[in-house]
């Protein structure tokens, strides 16, 4: 058994038996509890004959335990390096019109405000150690006070939770997967447009990227790719901003890393600052 590092909320192991399989188990009964619906989740795509886009089989379900198919895969950082660009439109266009399937799939509903503020208090507690940093006070008060922007009805039902490209494999017939589906306190496709910003627009992704590659090609695609998703979902811009800065405070509340606790402080005031 292979453990897999990289995901601090579940123990996930690579298995060989007759071939390989990952299994994932939680460490606690919180933990276990979100990764049942993470896996239904995931069940309820992989049931769909509505996408085109591929996700891993899950094989067995053992109480914590769940067993489910290895992805031989591109790295997608290298994938996007070499592929001709053309390929990679595809794929991103397939991702896009995912995005737009959920959205169509998706409730119109308007989000209680009891519930907004339960997940910023949530935020708040996580980050009391930065308390003192006035990028992240000015953050926390921007979305206290913008939070009048879910009086509209916003999409809610179909998504991914987590649509990042460390989330996205390419197998070696050039399928796409998604993997790692998350459960979130509000399960709308908007998160799937803003997880989907976080690498092509703030490029999130590289900070975690530890391989070579060419510089100035990635950087263009990325640029390319965001504006593509921007253009795509504009009518969901009024969002961004605030959605954004959610998303780089829930990711500040689990960094260990100062470099990557430094990137993240530079995209939020980039963020504050559009």
């Amino acid at each position: 058994m292979i453990k897999i590092s990289g995901n601090s909320n579940y123990k996930v192991s690579v298995v060989k038996t007759d071939k390989l399989y990952i299994i994932k188990e939680g460490f606690t009964k919180e933990d276990t509890l979100r990764l049942q619906k993470q896996i239904e989740k995931q069940e309820r795509f992989s049931e769909s004959n509505k996408y085109t886009i591929k996700t891993a089989k899950i094989i067995n379900k053992d109480n914590t335990r769940y067993t489910m198919e290895y992805i031989k895969s591109y790295d997608m950082i290298n994938y996007l390096n070499t592929v001709e660009f053309n390929s990679i439109k595809n794929m991103i266009n397939n991702i896009v019109k995912l995005v737009n399937t959920f959205i169509k799939e998706s409730d119109m509903i308007i989000i209680e405000k009891s519930l907004i503020i339960n997940k910023l208090n949530s935020i708040n507690e996580n980050l009391q150690r930065y308390h003192k940093n006035s990028i992240v006070i000015e953050c926390i008060n921007y979305l206290y006070e913008n939070i009048n922007i879910f009086e509209k009805e916003i999409p809610i039902g179909a998504c991914h939770g987590d649509l990042t490209l460390s989330n996205m494999l390419v197998d070696y017939n050039h399928n796409l997967y998604l993997i790692d589906f998350l459960d979130d306190f509000m399960n709308t496709p908007l998160f799937d447009i803003i997880k989907l910003r976080q690498d092509f627009k703030y490029k999130y992704v590289l900070q975690l990227y530890t391989g070579n590659y060419d510089k100035i090609r990635i950087e263009q695609l990325f640029n390319y790719f965001d504006k593509l998703i921007s253009n795509e979902f504009k009518q969901y811009s009024c969002y961004f901003k605030y959605l954004d800065i959610m998303n780089y405070l829930r990711i500040l509340q689990y960094s260990k890393n100062k470099d990557l606790e430094s990137y993240l402080l530079k995209q939020l005031v980039r963020i504050l600052d559009n």
